[in-house]
């Protein structure tokens, strides 16, 4: 339900957090 789905985003959130800033380069040149 929608605890489950807001659970998922805060660890989606975390993990976008964790990753390396060249991820996110990579993913504005492109």
């Amino acid at each position: 339900g929608k605890h489950e789905w807001y659970y998922w985003n805060q660890q989606i959130e975390k993990v976008l957090q964790w990753l390396p800033i060249d991820f996110e380069l990579e993913e504005r040149l492109s």
